[in-house]
């Protein structure tokens, strides 16, 4: 798989083109006429950017659409008086940046379901992450391969609680499966971990044969 880019001067870019988009929407509250067109064209602008299939691409190709934006914007019809074009292709990038994150990371799960597949697997797990866990939150969200449900078992301290608060979501991931949605909490954790531990029978009992003695 293509990397989407990761290197300091990418991740600069990122940081660059989000404070671009954070400009944009103080607008909407000063001129309204001039937020529209602002977000029409940058719109427009991640759609020109979508041929770009890497976030260094997108870095790179930042300056010509810069000089391309007037042009850009007069097909459209839209009048660039008063619009930082900077910004506004910076918060196109900043878009479209986004989708590549987000298409990189299906095509990520798409190769672990795979792969699970091929090794006979149910069940394609994740933990929380790092920094979800130094934040005192635990989450595990377990996806059931044979019926695409998904479950998500999570602990998160309650500053008015002396003990976290549990919480159980199961979510059925096509209502041809049968299976039924599914939110509850807990404060007792030996009841939350009983409580998943049926949700992952049920969703097995679904697919998997009875065993015979």
């Amino acid at each position: 798989m293509t990397p989407i880019g990761d290197s300091s001067e990418t991740a600069s870019a990122e940081a660059r083109f989000a404070a671009a988009e954070s400009r944009i929407y103080p607008l909407a509250m000063a001129d309204t006429e001039a937020f529209e067109r602002a977000t029409s064209l940058v719109g427009l602008v991640a759609v020109e950017m979508r041929s770009s299939g890497t976030i260094p691409e997108v870095v790179e190709r930042l300056d010509e659409i810069v000089v391309r934006l007037p042009q850009i914007a007069a097909a459209a019809n839209i009048d660039t008086t008063g619009l930082p074009l900077q910004v506004v292709a910076e918060a196109a990038a900043a878009l479209r940046c986004r989708e590549l994150t987000s298409e990189h990371a299906a095509a990520k799960l798409r190769e672990r379901i795979e792969r699970a597949r091929a090794d006979g697997q149910s069940w394609l797990v994740d933990e929380a992450s790092p920094a979800l866990m130094m934040a005192g939150i635990i989450r595990r969200q377990e996806l059931h391969l044979p019926t695409g449900a998904t479950l998500i078992t999570s602990a998160e301290a309650d500053e008015s609680a002396d003990q976290p608060v549990y919480s159980l979501d199961l979510f059925p991931g096509s209502p041809a499966n049968g299976v039924r949605a599914v939110s509850e909490t807990y404060t007792d954790r030996t009841e939350w971990l009983a409580a998943a531990e049926r949700l992952r029978g049920g969703l097995s009992a679904k697919v998997e044969p009875p065993s015979h003695p």
